[in-house]
């Protein structure tokens, strides 16, 4: 992904999906990117929490996925 290669702004992407959070603290999009963002720069505590926001914007069993994954980046 451009934002978390080499040449990209990985620290600025999370502040910018941070901002965009902020403004709709339930918008699906920016919660994906920033947990699959922060997933592949191995940002585990930001994870956690990233993974935490994200379920808590889904119902039922979607939210399984993302809690299950979060148990696993605390284990």
């Amino acid at each position: 992904h451009i934002l978390d290669g080499p040449a990209g702004d990985g620290e600025g992407a999370e502040a910018a999906f941070a901002a965009a959070l902020a403004q709709d603290p339930r918008h699906g999009p920016a919660h994906e990117a920033l947990v699959t963002m922060l997933r592949r720069r191995g940002r585990w505590e930001p994870l956690e929490r990233a993974l935490l926001a994200s379920a808590q914007t889904h119902e039922g069993r979607a939210r399984a996925p993302l809690l299950v994954e979060r148990g696993e980046v605390l284990a």
